[in-house]
């Protein structure tokens, strides 16, 4: 019987600037990877490339051998497949690839290491994107991408990429071909699967601190690579013209398009709070909900204000109240509850928290969260939030006042008991007889709350509203701060 291998098993982290770097030994394509995982530090700069990839479904059904002892590393099918196509057949490379150098059964090392995410991937030489989960992944549309790309670069002027060897007669086949109405023909029946292929990777919300902080970002095509920006020129005239464009089953154009826009604005690492990332990325994914916030914690402008948040110890449902109430605290306003507006109901959240990995794409703000108040200010000027102090995160804290109550509501429409029409952007039947108007401090628009019964002084979050006639903070006029009453949000 052959000897099983023993399962490797991980060293301690040696200092708050260590981390591991995973040494990829030559071989052929077809063997199985053999690695060796090394501790490094940050203090030393050691040379290395990141990998962005996706993780894919599959479970760590596959094995890597680790020397010198050859105990083995568990892997996903992906993870299998980026191993060998990145591995040279001549001589070692040092790779940084979460899944092996990060021990995933042990909380207090992803924690540490989560909070060095984004020097790892600033400080790597080159990011390495690997694009795609492989399936349904075809030769033809990597010899196409290829031939897109050289195009773009002979209107340049430019020297053209390096064709793999296993592919060049394909490609050179490709390009020689007198048919150009068949070339374009076999183009166009491939264009799904190159937008589908790429808009896996894009739509995750890891890989825009991924590509943002890379001082050199190439995306990888087995072991033959493309520079980024060249990638998305291509894919931005690819996605433009998707001839599936009307079908939802297969037009991938738009979503790619939209995806593109979000990376091309984030390259530049413009002056954005952790609150407004994750709410203008909210369509990516990720596989932990926490990581919606977690990943762009790197390039926010505030976001060393948030590190020692980072938990994935704690349950989602307090992670997500905890920063919600933070970014209240943060922000001195209100803005944020006009995010949890956008949020599907879960039970797992209080009602005022926002629910970042379960936010409707199209819900459009009365309040635009990404920083534009536009002219509404319901609040006048009782401008500031009371501040949280409780540790306690189950509840939320205001002052305000209440406007009227909902006698009668329609859809998405209501008219209040003393004749006010208003409207919410919430799905119809969000609001019901008896909830309540009401005005908070720190708030620009008027909020929804519904009373729970037996439980005085305490109230649900509903969602934002519009009001006409209290817009301009018509309803605050002559008030004090003794005429403000408590609220207590649960």
């Amino acid at each position: 019987m052959a000897q099983q291998n023993l399962e490797y098993q991980y060293s301690p982290l040696q200092g708050p600037g260590s981390f591991r770097i995973l040494k990829l030994l030559p071989g052929d394509r077809q063997d199985r990877p053999r690695i060796e995982i090394l501790q490094a530090s940050m203090d030393e700069n050691p040379d290395y490339e990141a990998v962005s990839y996706v993780w894919g479904q599959g479970g760590r059904r596959f094995s890597v051998l680790c020397e010198p002892s050859e105990a083995e590393v568990k892997v996903t099918p992906n993870c299998m497949r980026v191993l060998k196509d990145l591995r040279f057949s001549d001589k070692p490379r040092n790779l940084w690839i979460d899944a092996i150098c990060i021990d995933q059964e042990f909380v207090e090392e992803k924690n540490h290491q989560l909070k060095l995410m984004d020097k790892i991937y600033k400080h790597a030489s080159r990011v390495l994107i690997c694009p795609v989960p492989y399936i349904g992944w075809r030769r033809a549309t990597f010899i196409h991408t290829f031939f897109q790309v050289n195009m773009a670069r002979s209107k340049r002027n430019e020297q053209h990429l390096v064709i793999p060897t296993r592919f060049r007669q394909e490609y050179h086949d490709f390009q020689q071909e007198d048919q150009d109405s068949f070339k374009l023909e076999r183009m166009e029946s491939l264009r799904p699967d190159r937008l589908q292929a790429f808009s896996t990777w894009f739509g995750r919300t890891w890989v825009i601190q991924e590509a943002a902080l890379a001082r050199e970002a190439v995306m990888m095509f087995e072991n033959a690579e493309i520079p980024f920006d060249e990638i998305l020129e291509v894919l931005e005239v690819e996605a433009a013209n998707d001839p599936y464009a009307d079908s939802p089953k297969r037009s991938h154009g738009k979503a790619i398009l939209s995806k593109i826009d979000l990376h091309r604005s984030l390259l530049s690492l413009s002056n954005k709070t952790l609150m407004q990332l994750a709410y203008q990325s909210r369509a990516s994914k990720t596989t932990i909900p926490e990581d919606k916030l977690y990943a762009l914690v790197g390039i926010a402008s505030d976001g060393g204000d948030f590190r020692d948040n980072m938990d994935y110890g704690k349950p989602t449902g307090s992670v997500f109240a905890e920063l919600s109430q933070k970014f209240i605290n943060k922000t001195r306003n209100l803005d944020l509850l006009s995010i949890t507006s956008a949020s599907l109901v879960s039970e797992r959240l209080v009602s005022w928290a926002v629910q970042w990995d379960k936010l409707d794409a199209n819900y459009a703000s009365i309040l635009d969260p990404m920083g534009s108040r536009k002219s509404y200010n319901a609040c006048d000027r009782f401008t500031s939030t009371k501040e949280q102090k409780s540790a306690e995160y189950s509840v939320l804290f205001l002052r305000g006042i209440v406007f009227d109550s909902i006698r009668r509501a329609t859809t998405n429409s209501f008219k209040t008991s003393r004749g006010h029409r208003g409207h919410m952007r919430r799905k119809p039947g969000s609001c019901a007889e008896g909830d309540i108007v009401c005005i908070f401090s720190g708030g620009a628009v008027p909020y929804i709350v519904r009373k729970i019964p037996g439980d005085e002084g305490k109230c649900c979050f509903i969602g934002e509203a519009f009001v006409g006639d209290i817009m301009a903070g018509e309803a605050m006029k002559g008030l004090e701060e003794k005429d403000l009453q408590d609220f207590c949000l649960v």
